[in-house]
């Protein structure tokens, strides 16, 4: 079929579309990240570009074209490319975590690189072209089992390994659960130094930023635990802790849970993206004693904001529209719900920027959050902003894996992050005392640094989520603010 392709294709227009074939693939280079949504529409040109070059193959017609191609070291890295694609993405996976650093350095790249080329060229020699490739002196009937002791081999120290890692793997699941189910236990009742209580006013703890269980460095998305006491949950969502709308889906479905209904007197809207999310465990631990009910209004990576303009600047384009959908329907719903007293907004607002045309983006200026938080306080809503958390420059799981020590093992410079978000920029357009404000930056970061381990644990599951556990130490913080005017008076 290509080259029924290629011979259709008039002399004339093969050259130059080679070049700009040529031109996308090196463009590409430079041009797609990991925020560009790849794989998906963003990889079509590269796609398309590598399919040109494959039909045009030797037909180019281009003479410079055809010495480069042909230049004998582009030949054998065209050679070996395939084991030099199953090579070198281990090594730079497994050389920082060999190293203990979080970031290897140009000399460091160089070298794997060197290694890569080696070990590639030797597998492909001695694995690809031994099983590939009959030699021309080798009858096929002379020794139809020549190589079934090598073959053998190899597919034994594979299953060896993979079983290994598979062993591996679950040996450190375990470790992980069983870590994830102490701090559960003791996030419940934390005491004076657990999490983030180490950093509240008279409180003398010394050792906040040492490490107390290295197995708690495990904290991922897969080990937290969270008991929502009465949830009622969406249909649409399976598990309770994961109760928001993926990528892409509009429908407002929020999920409920605290005080039962016949006996919530009040009740309060949760809304934003998972960086709301994170707040779930906090509420929870005092929602049914205060007699409140909460809904979540969840949505992965979408701003609370009035500004369509305004997203996380890392949505994929084919998911903005829903996006928007989603925060303008969420909002009606609770204006519309007279039963809501209180909105309490949070998202990842470090992360989000106006989009400006094709791919240009600039700072959001808090306008649209302003809006937004305008029409809560039109319809009679209380509303509590909790403003998002210091992100980091690294996932704090992997980053304490490579720590030599336990002694506040991983800082990122506070100087690295901007002085305010979208959201509190939108809390400062506000006439004074309008909104309810949370900022718990002075919990994480010093002046100088940013900390991840406070209060003996691991502050984040990732580079921007904190952990269920350190939710629930900013718990008491949380309840005095949302308490702290009774629900009759919430209508002022």
């Amino acid at each position: 079929m290509l080259g029924n392709l290629k011979n259709q294709l008039q002399a004339g227009w093969v050259k130059p579309l080679f070049g700009v074939a040529w031109l996308t693939l090196i463009a590409s280079s430079r041009i797609l990240r990991p925020e560009s949504g790849v794989p998906g529409l963003a990889a079509v040109p590269v796609v398309l570009a590598a399919a040109i070059v494959l039909v045009i193959g030797d037909d180019h017609g281009s003479p410079l074209a055809r010495r480069i191609i042909g230049f004998a070291p582009v030949q054998w890295l065209g050679d070996i490319s395939y084991s030099l694609y199953l090579w070198h993405w281990p090594l730079l996976i497994l050389a920082p975590l060999a190293l203990g650093v979080a970031k290897l350095r140009i000399a460091y790249r160089i070298v794997l690189l060197g290694i890569s080329l080696v070990l590639s060229a030797i597998t492909k020699r001695q694995v690809e072209d031994r099983f590939r490739i009959l030699r021309p002196a080798q009858k096929p009937t002379a020794r139809p089992l020549g190589n079934a002791p090598a073959l053998v081999f190899y597919l034994l120290m594979s299953a060896s390994l993979a079983s290994c890692a598979f062993l591996g793997a679950r040996f450190l699941e375990g470790k992980g659960v069983r870590a994830a189910e102490r701090l559960y236990g003791l996030s419940l009742n934390p005491g004076p130094c657990f999490g983030a209580r180490a950093t509240e006013p008279g409180a003398n703890c010394p050792n906040s930023h040492l490490l107390a269980d290295r197995d708690s460095a495990m904290e991922s998305w897969g080990t937290q635990i969270n008991v929502f006491p009465n949830g009622a949950l969406a249909e649409r969502f399976p598990r309770f802790d994961l109760c928001q709308n993926e990528l892409g889906d509009p429908a407002v479905a929020p999920c409920e849970f605290g005080a039962a209904e016949n006996t919530a007197r009040e009740h309060i809207a949760l809304l934003g993206d998972s960086h709301a999310g994170m707040w779930e465990a906090a509420l929870a631990t005092f929602v049914v004693p205060r007699g409140i009910r909460v809904q979540s209004f969840i949505a992965s990576s979408c701003a609370i904001t009035a500004d369509d303009r305004s997203l996380a600047y890392y949505l994929p384009p084919e998911n903005r529209d829903a996006c928007r959908i989603w925060r303008r329907k969420a909002a009606a719903a609770i204006i519309a719900d007279k039963r809501i007293d209180t909105v309490v907004i949070s998202d990842n607002s470090y992360e989000h920027q106006i989009l400006n045309g094709a791919d240009r983006w600039s700072e959001d200026d808090g306008r649209g959050v302003a809006e937004i938080l305008r029409r809560f306080r039109a319809a009679g809503k209380r509303v509590v902003v909790i403003d998002d958390v210091p992100y980091l420059q690294f996932r704090l799981p992997e980053c304490l894996a490579r720590a030599r020590t336990n002694n506040d093992p991983c800082t990122d410079d506070e100087t690295l992050l901007p002085a305010s978000t979208p959201l509190g920029r939108g809390v400062a357009l506000m006439p004074p005392g309008e909104i309810d404000y949370l900022n718990f930056r002075d919990v994480f970061c010093d002046g100088v640094v940013c900390h991840t381990v406070i209060g003996g644990i691991p502050a984040y599951m990732d580079l921007n989520h904190i952990t269920a556990p350190f939710a629930r130490s900013l718990a008491a913080r949380i309840e005095k603010l949302i308490t702290e005017n009774d629900p009759a008076d919430l209508h002022r």
